[in-house]
This record gives C-alpha cells, sequence and structure tokens, in this order.
C-alpha cells in the first residue's frame, strides 16, 4: 500500500471511492490517504451524517480499546461479514524515572537508594 497524499478539498471523494472497494479501518485510510487520523475521522462522519457511509465498532481481542469498520451504503441490522479481529496494540514499557544526581544531592535521594548506599 502506497501513501498517496490528497488535498483535503478531495478528501471526501477519495474516501469515499476506496469504501466502495469494500470495507477500510479508519488508521488503513489516515494511512494511505496521508492525513491524521482526526482530520479522516471528520470527514467520514460528515459522510456518514450524510447518510452515505455508517461505521460498525469492533474491540481488541485482548486488552482494552476499539476500532472502527467503515462501509459503503446505509447500516443495516445484520452485517453479514466480519472482520476478524485485531490483536491489541502493544502495552508500553514502565516509565523509568532517572533522578539527576546534583537534584538527589540537594533534595536528597529516595530511602531505598539511601539503603542501597549504606549498608
Amino acid at each position: 500500500m502506497t501513501i498517496n497524499h490528497v488535498p483535503t478539498s478531495r478528501l471526501a471523494a477519495a474516501l469515499l471511492e476506496l469504501l466502495k472497494e469494500g470495507p477500510r479501518a479508519t488508521d488503513e485510510m489516515s494511512f494511505r490517504f496521508g492525513h491524521s487520523g482526526p482530520t479522516i475521522r471528520y470527514y467520514l462522519k460528515r459522510l456518514e451524517a450524510d447518510g452515505v457511509i455508517h461505521h460498525q465498532q469492533f474491540f481488541y481481542t485482548s486488552g482494552g480499546g476499539s476500532y472502527f469498520i467503515w462501509y459503503i451504503g446505509t447500516r443495516t441490522a445484520n452485517i453479514s461479514a466480519y472482520p476478524a479481529p485485531l490483536a491489541s496494540k502493544p502495552a508500553r514499557p514502565p516509565a523509568v524515572i532517572r533522578r539527576d544526581p546534583l537534584v538527589a544531592a540537594l533534595f536528597g535521594a529516595p530511602a531505598a537508594q539511601q539503603q542501597r548506599n549504606h549498608p
């Protein structure tokens, strides 16, 4: 898939043409057209308000979060083909806060660090 930066004046039409090929996720359209997620969602919501497209929300198989799949046409009660669930986004490792030695000398080191330094 290649990035094809589309000017915002033509973005709604480009989104509509892509959705005619089949259902798409918001992130996929964002990457394809070279616009941010909020910009893509804005134009998708406008098309949805006009009754041209609709979306369905799916949840990741593990962990939290969800994603939208966009379809051409109006919403129907049953959607025959559900997309395969996506794996959850990888969790970020915990942040390690390192204290500057001068700051620690001026304001005191944490108790655990003081015990390690003085047996």
